[in-house]
């Protein structure tokens, strides 16, 4: 039993998808369902549950591979029943909604396309998690359902930049997905997504150049993204019209805020010195049952950044490393309130300062360094 319960956890996101497109089918009220259960459980089980620090007991591979490539399908399918809710009277997927009963963008409640834009911004959010662990594999098919992934939360970059720069400068104050201290976690999600576009971008001219092909090029991983992108707001707006490419805006932009919520409270006010390793301190883990089930074990954070190729279940708690005092879900509900999330994160803070920074860390920081609540500024305390 144990090894089963340790093993099918990770199911946990794909079994998500499966109630969201049972719920979409339902309309009213149950399209809230899955959303809810994500939110609920990333963050009030979550917080009601210890540290769960086990290792996978008996990894069954095949199974915890498999679910990589079972959510690509759930999510493909998910993105079509949103529009079930959200697309334009008259369009293909309009008239379809009302041929099965189930009304669409005008004709249907404005509660019900909430519902149904909040639940798939929960589900793709989470699905990045995914995405994550397939693009850090070296497969060509595994890139290219990662980039799938992302292009349903507009943010293909992503996988360019996390590979060849989050990983390289973590902890530096040109990495965009490094929030500084004090800085706000809404300032940070513009900062984060504008970094990720530019940095992507350069990273991949860089590459292009190297190997003397043109910027312009089908072999640009950039353009790529941006062409899938493009490619899927297209095809929603042929099938779906104005109305349903709105819901898919706004569920997007909602995934945008959760990713990079997590990646602000990922890494929030730990520095390292330009030049020097990554170490275990450098990242915040939150290794509690319910959230690294549904996101594959990410909050076991410092292990993944020493050991990048490691595979999701292998990944372990690090006794080096800090490790937050909440949930990873409460710790990023926690960060849109910027005044409530400075006065829980400055303890954790200090005790960094003390426990984790080096001499040259302490020094960057200008030696015990505080944050100033309510202010996007970092505000160093008198000596002495």
């Amino acid at each position: 039993m144990k090894s089963l319960i340790s093993n099918a956890r990770f199911a946990a996101l794909p079994a998500l998808h499966l109630i969201a497109m049972a719920t979409f089918l339902a309309g009213g009220g149950w399209v809230w369902l899955a959303g809810a259960l994500y939110v609920g459980g990333s963050v009030l089980i979550d917080e009601a549950c210890a540290d769960y620090r086990a290792p996978v007991s008996n990894p069954n591979e095949i199974f915890l591979n498999s679910l990589l490539y079972a959510i690509v399908p759930l999510t493909a399918l998910n993105a079509v029943a949103l529009l079930l809710h959200t697309a334009s009277p008259g369009s293909l997927m309009g008239n379809a909604a009302l041929a099965m009963g189930i009304g669409s963008g005008y004709q249907g409640s404005w509660m019900t396309v909430g519902g149904a834009v909040f639940t798939v911004a929960m589900l793709f959010g989470g699905t990045a998690s995914f995405a994550h662990e397939l693009f850090h594999r070296h497969g060509r098919l595994e890139w290219s359902l990662s980039q799938f992934l992302l292009a349903q939360c507009l943010y293909t970059p992503m996988a360019i930049e996390h590979i060849h720069g989050h990983h390289r400068n973590v902890g530096l104050s040109h990495d965009p997905t490094t929030a500084p201290r004090g800085m706000t976690a809404w300032r940070f999600v513009l900062r984060a997504f504008i970094g990720t576009y530019r940095n992507a971008a350069r990273i991949e001219a860089g590459r292009m150049k190297r190997r003397n092909w043109p910027w312009f090029s089908w072999r640009n991983r950039f353009l790529q993204g941006l062409a899938l992108q493009t490619a899927v707001c297209g095809a929603i707006f042929a099938v779906g019209g104005i109305h349903g490419l709105a819901g898919f805006a706004a569920s997007a932009v909602m995934s945008i805020v959760i990713i990079d919520g997590t990646n602000y409270v990922a890494h929030y006010g730990i520095v390292r010195v330009f030049g020097g390793r990554v170490r275990s301190r450098h990242s915040w883990n939150s290794p509690r049952f319910v959230t690294t089930s549904l996101l594959l074990n990410v909050q076991r954070h410092s292990d993944h950044h020493l050991s990048v190729s490691r595979p999701y279940w292998e990944l372990g708690v690090r006794e080096d490393a800090p490790v937050h005092p909440l949930g990873m879900g409460l710790m990023v509900v926690v960060a849109l309130v910027p005044p409530l999330w400075f006065r829980i994160i400055e303890p954790p803070l200090e005790y960094w300062d003390r426990r984790f920074a080096s001499p040259g860390e302490l020094a960057l920081l200008g030696d015990a360094a505080r944050i100033d609540i309510g202010k996007d500024t970092l505000e160093a305390r008198p000596a002495g």
